[in-house]
């Protein structure tokens, strides 16, 4: 699985003219997920994302992890998986079918609720969204399970 984790004051998704989700102050998570991608996986970036820590100190130093009162906003991008090696157009043959990766993204973001306490909102998976971030710092974080 790939992420991109963003630190942000403000997150919000529309669908069809319509706010589908939206948070203050919290972590923004686009969610690529690829063909070989297990529960494992899930587990490992859940615990990843939720103890993370991008949140600055007095002295400006990345000391602290998302406060409890902090949200999060997962966002499934399958557009993450693209590759662009020996081409312009992207190539997305590694990215997991959409049955399955929906299945392991809702279970991303129920181990965030269940195992961490975390307030979790989603975007819509397979649909078309816009998607406005109000980024802090920028503070812009990519992380792979496969890149230990």
């Amino acid at each position: 699985m790939r992420i991109v984790i963003q630190r942000v004051l403000s997150g919000k998704i529309t669908v069809n003219n319509e706010v589908i989700s939206a948070i203050n102050k919290g972590l923004v998570v686009f969610v690529g997920i690829e063909k070989s991608d297990t529960e494992k996986d899930v587990l490992e970036l859940a615990r990843k994302i939720s103890n993370i820590r991008i949140f600055e100190d007095e002295a400006g130093k990345m000391m602290f992890k998302l406060p409890d009162s902090g949200e999060i906003l997962l966002i499934p991008q399958f557009t993450l998986i693209g590759s662009l090696k020996g081409t312009l157009r992207p190539d997305f043959t590694d990215a997991m079918e959409p049955t399955k990766a929906r299945e392991l993204f809702y279970k991303l973001s129920k181990s965030l609720r269940e195992e961490y306490s975390r307030i979790v909102k989603e975007g819509a998976f397979g649909e078309h969204m816009i998607v406005d971030l109000g980024i802090d710092g920028p503070v812009t974080i990519i992380y792979d399970t496969r890149s230990k």
